[in-house]
């Protein structure tokens, strides 16, 4: 899991992805930092951190290993960056959705990043971002997937284990469990301009 943490107003706000290890072993305990620095470093981040608002910012990266229960979180270290981009803050539960897509549809197949810190200036109207700004967050997104992938964990949509209907009529696949596992991200991508709320991710 790679929890990257953030804070808006002083409020702080986190977007989690997980990955899959692709080494085996424990964790490097440089991985948190070795992440952020990369993510931090990235050009598609720099642009991202151009425009977002000056009351942003990006704080750190956590990392846990899911393989075991209880695993210690390795926070990272290093400082935090700075939005410096115009124009009025909306609210800090506003945010624009960057989807993370499987190769298959429907619930539980796909991810979302809720990204906030936007100003009045990449809106078009008050309910839709411009589509530059889509581009500029998937670019970053796309980033953060580059920097874990670096690091042995590409990044997965996971999935917990459902349990089966209960309904005796239920038909395959319904009828038996779905395992706990992981899908590979194919496609990183804004479906819709439209901004959501992301208050279930706020403090």
């Amino acid at each position: 899991m790679v929890k990257v943490t953030s804070s808006i107003a002083g409020m702080n706000t986190s977007n989690v992805y997980h990955g899959a290890l692709t080494a085996a072993g424990p964790l490097n305990p440089n991985i948190a930092e070795t992440i952020f620095s990369a993510i931090k470093a990235a050009a598609a981040t720099t642009a991202w951190m151009a425009l977002v608002s000056s009351e942003y910012e990006l704080t750190g990266v956590e990392v846990k290993d899911l393989r075991a229960a209880n695993n210690p979180i390795i926070p990272s270290s290093g400082l935090a960056l700075v939005g410096s981009g115009t124009g009025t803050p909306i609210s800090a539960g506003s945010a624009l959705v960057v989807t993370l897509a499987t190769q298959f549809s429907g619930r539980g197949f796909f991810g979302r990043s809720f990204l906030v810190g936007l100003t009045s200036a990449l809106l078009t109207d008050a309910r839709h971002a411009t589509q530059a700004t889509a581009n500029a967050a998937v670019a970053y997104v796309q980033g953060i997937n580059t920097a874990m992938t670096a690091s042995g964990l590409p990044m997965v949509v996971a999935q917990r284990l459902l349990l089966a209907s209960t309904n005796p009529s239920a038909p395959p696949p319904y009828n038996s469990n779905r395992p706990a596992g992981t899908l590979n991200v194919q496609q990183i991508r804004v479906t819709d301009l439209r901004l959501d709320s992301q208050r279930r991710r706020l403090g």
